[in-house]
């Protein structure tokens, strides 16, 4: 499990942030927030998609990914 960051391990303008996560295991948060993201699109048509969800929906995405890689990156360089 990914347990929280230590104080000396960010810089103090996060810790509001780092806060805000609750003390549960990072990929359960991930896994739930997949799953609502997941029920809060499926009812969107094709044509709805289609629009301006698209492009909202690859940034997202594309920042998830690279906001985890980071993350990851940074943990496991220590």
């Amino acid at each position: 499990m990914i347990k929280r960051p230590k104080m000396n391990e960010y810089h103090p303008y996060f810790e509001r942030y780092i806060e805000l996560v609750p003390d549960q295991g990072l990929l359960d948060i991930l896994k739930k927030q997949q799953e609502a993201t997941t029920n809060l699109l499926k009812d969107i048509s094709r044509e709805q998609g289609e629009y301006r969800y698209k492009a909202i929906l690859f940034f997202l995405v594309y920042y998830l990914k690279v906001s985890l890689k980071e993350m990851y990156r940074k943990l496991y360089i220590f």
